[in-house]
């Protein structure tokens, strides 16, 4: 403690750090910049659909830094279905109810007033589910695609417009009532 008392009180003498480093000689501490401690804090993580995540940053330094999060995209932060804020307080960040619109890197931001202000990118990874019936969708959709096909290999050009015509109502169909299913669950 006395080396860094003595090498700040010297910075002081010389006019490096101004008032800061005077009161906090004074004090007995040297100021440290802020260091996030990757040990503590999370790193990438692969979320399921609608489960909750935390995420922790664990920062030190002297004085003690405060820390925030921010969306690297820089939309805001759903922290849940009620409340989105463009930043967060706080070493540990909650997400409830996570959706595909939460996906992306968050930034974990460590300041102290001794520069440099430090960042962790941590990425958040939905894994979305696929009910039943998006599979039901897509293999009927499927099915149909074949069965126009087979359709569409007949010479008579009537027939085949009739093909394109089924072919493109039924995916209208298929795709419309697989977007209301998505939407309902």
């Amino acid at each position: 403690m006395k080396f860094y008392r003595r090498v700040w009180e010297e910075r002081t003498k010389e006019g490096f750090g101004g008032h800061l480093d005077a009161r906090l000689c004074d004090s007995g501490f040297a100021p440290l910049p802020p260091n996030i401690d990757d040990n503590l804090s999370s790193s990438d993580v692969i979320v399921r659909e609608g489960a909750n995540v935390t995420l922790n940053c664990h920062a030190s330094g002297s004085p003690p830094p405060s820390v925030r999060w921010k969306r690297d995209d820089g939309n805001k932060i759903a922290i849940n279905k009620s409340l989105t804020v463009s930043e967060y307080e706080g070493e540990v960040l909650e997400l409830t109810r996570i959706s595909r619109l939460d996906m992306g890197a968050y930034l974990c931001i460590a300041s102290n007033g001794v520069p440099p202000t430090v960042s962790k990118r941590i990425k958040v990874s939905v894994d979305c589910k696929l009910s039943k019936l998006h599979i039901y969708f897509n293999l009927k959709l499927l099915s149909v695609i074949f069965t126009v096909g087979l359709l569409y290999r007949g010479t008579n050009s009537t027939r085949r417009i009739q093909a394109a015509i089924f072919l493109t109502m039924m995916i209208y169909t298929v795709s419309s009532l697989s977007r209301v299913v998505s939407t309902t669950l």
